[in-house]
């Protein structure tokens, strides 16, 4: 991306591709519709896709090394300003997220009887809203990227207590997740700039390490949700991981990122 897009348009572009992951959660909603249980052909689908993509990268990604490194990987990084804040950032944000990612459909399923077909539609709907994060570049030289990092994590929150509701009315699983998704992958587009910004002399740990960060808390994330949802019901998990992500909004680069320098 550093090669092929200047500074204006570079954070668009990220924020497009960080989007595909929720146009691929449409589209495996609609495959599980259509596999009627074929779990294993999907898989298989996936796999056959993802060769294709890497084959199809090989060969469209430039081969020069300019602004895409500069020496070896050193720990040091982490002493720089606004790194640490970014790190612990994307840490929670993971986190909460496994409050849906990993437990949406099992809670839709066991505690409001939601059937398969109805939560692949769930996934399609949550989807269908996270592509609207292909905007956050846009969003982000519009508004700030502090307003947008702060308004999504709170988004997210607010997805998480809503579902809570679906006892009330399942329209509240639609709505609630929809704006989960969309505040997800605006706020992983968010993290995803702010670690440019943060390191424009290596754009490839920019994006790596929060993205890294987020999974590393999204697998401590899954035994806490699952350990909280065990011995204190769902009233007490999902509030809680939406504590989590407003307590990660509150945990940013303040100026760092906004003002960091990025090269020509």
């Amino acid at each position: 991306m550093s090669l092929q897009f200047d500074d204006a348009h570079r954070p668009k572009a990220n924020a497009i591709i960080n989007a595909g992951t929720a146009a691929g959660i449409v589209f495996s909603g609609l495959a599980s519709l259509m596999a009627f249980g074929g779990w294993r052909e999907l898989y298989m689908l996936f796999s056959a896709i993802s060769c294709a993509v890497a084959v199809w990268i090989f060969y469209a990604v430039p081969t020069g090394r300019e602004r895409t490194a500069s020496g070896p990987f050193s720990f040091a990084i982490f002493k720089r300003p606004g790194m640490l804040a970014l790190c612990t950032g994307s840490f929670l944000m993971g986190l909460s997220s496994t409050a849906v990612w990993t437990f949406g459909g099992s809670l839709l399923r066991d505690e409001f009887n939601f059937t398969q077909a109805d939560i692949a539609w769930i996934w399609v709907a949550l989807g269908l809203a996270g592509v609207a994060g292909a905007m956050t570049g846009v969003f982000v030289q519009r508004f700030g990227l502090a307003r947008v990092h702060w308004v999504s994590l709170a988004g997210m929150a607010a997805g998480m207590i809503g579902l809570s509701f679906t006892s009330v009315s399942v329209a509240f699983a639609f709505i609630s997740v929809a704006l989960f998704g969309a505040s997800y992958i605006t706020s992983s587009g968010a993290f995803l700039i702010q670690g440019i910004r943060l390191l424009p002399d290596r754009p490839d740990l920019g994006l790596g390490i929060p993205f890294l960060i987020l999974a590393s808390g999204q697998s401590a994330g899954s035994p806490l949700f699952g350990a909280l949802l065990t011995g204190w019901g769902l009233g007490i998990a999902l509030p809680v991981f939406a504590g989590a992500a407003l307590l990660s909004g509150c945990i940013r680069p303040w100026h760092s990122a906004d003002n960091a320098f990025v090269a020509p």
